[in-house]
């Protein structure tokens, strides 16, 4: 009798840690939704689909619209109607309508080509995307400033190209402009000579 009891101990026992070995094996569901995400991810950027966040994007010139999104990160989009370089090294780019500004500091100046921000971007009409903040500066306004801050070239597409002058002007001109660098009008150059063609004698002659 007792050996019995000994043969099914031992048979139980053997069953439990078969039963533990295979739950180790095995993992859980929630395990095996986890890795199949990942799979899932991994495989979208092998196929270069890469889901990107749909960020908001704004114009400029709309200020009540671009201070609703203070705080978040967003595109902005506008013309360059203002560059400033200050003595410590600080590019301001001004967006048309002078309520947002571009803010680079003289350390991501490398990144960019020719240097300063200031000069590459001036005049053209440009997206930047990054976080939008309000500064208020010293005097704790209000309403300050809203601002992004520009730390690398990658921020700004450039989508319209700042309005050529050309050099030296553009040719020609009015009669009354050739008159006055020295050209005599059409009238008084033909004046005591006669015409071509057939003409009167008598008003020539008398």
């Amino acid at each position: 009798m007792a050996a019995m009891k000994r043969l099914i101990l031992t048979v139980l026992m053997r069953a439990a840690l078969v039963a533990a070995v295979i739950a180790v094996g095995k993992p859980s569901a929630a395990a095996a939704q986890t890795a199949g995400g990942e799979k899932e991810e991994k495989a979208e950027k092998e196929a270069g689909g890469e889901k990107v966040e749909e960020l908001p994007r704004v114009e400029a010139v709309k200020e009540a619209e671009v201070r609703k999104l203070v705080g978040r990160k967003a595109v902005v989009s506008g013309r360059v109607s203002n560059t400033h370089e200050s003595e410590k090294g600080i590019t301001f780019i001004t967006l048309e309508g002078g309520k947002f500004t571009v803010v680079c500091w003289k350390e991501s100046y490398g990144k960019f080509e020719g240097g300063s921000p200031a000069k590459l971007y001036k005049g053209k009409t440009i997206e930047v995307t990054g976080d939008i903040f309000e500064y208020k500066g010293k005097d704790g306004g209000s309403k300050g400033q809203l601002e992004i801050k520009l730390r690398e070239p990658g921020q700004v597409k450039v989508t319209g190209e700042a309005a050529g002058v050309k050099e030296g002007g553009e040719k020609g001109g009015t009669k009354a402009e050739e008159g006055e660098k020295g050209e005599k009008p059409e009238e008084e150059k033909s004046e005591g000579k006669p015409p071509k063609g057939r003409v009167d004698a008598k008003k020539y002659f008398r």
